[in-house]
């Protein structure tokens, strides 16, 4: 899938392990920036996993709708910053003595693109330790070819 393709080529730093599902559905999307979106959250996945620069890229489909997953093996989201992190500016940790770097804008733009396409994002821990960051993107009408809305 193109998607995940250049959404690879915008991650810096990080090896991905990419793993799609060959029976996608079709959805409408503007290519540019949901790879965009994706490409924060493998950016972020490789900033938070703690010098371990392997992450996962999933997609599949979960019912009526394209699921697509990133998955590391950091330190994980705590449960107090987990509603805040989607909000602009915003970062997990403790600002004083763990400050990341980065604005704090990349999930949030992640989630308002989600948005923009019908779906939404999500957070879940990952078994094992780590973070599983999912977009939830609604399946096109049968037929429909994917289009891109700006």
């Amino acid at each position: 899938m193109r998607v995940a393709e250049q959404a690879v080529a915008l991650t810096s730093g990080a090896e991905v392990q990419t793993t799609i599902d060959p029976d996608l559905p079709t959805v409408s999307v503007d290519l540019t920036k949901l790879s965009r979106a994706i490409a924060n959250l493998l950016d972020n996945a490789v900033k938070f996993s703690d010098g371990n620069k392997t992450v996962e890229l999933e997609l599949e489909r979960a019912d009526e709708e394209l699921q697509v997953r990133v998955l590391d093996r950091g330190r994980g989201v705590a449960e107090a910053d987990r509603t805040r992190i989607f909000a602009p500016f915003e970062q997990g940790g403790d600002e004083l003595t763990e400050k990341p770097e980065g604005l704090g804008v990349g999930l949030y733009e992640a989630s308002c693109i989600a948005r923009l396409h019908g779906g939404r994002i999500s957070y879940d821990d990952r078994p094992g330790g780590g973070s599983c960051f999912t977009l939830h993107l609604p399946v096109s009408e049968v037929g429909e070819e994917a289009a891109c809305a700006s």
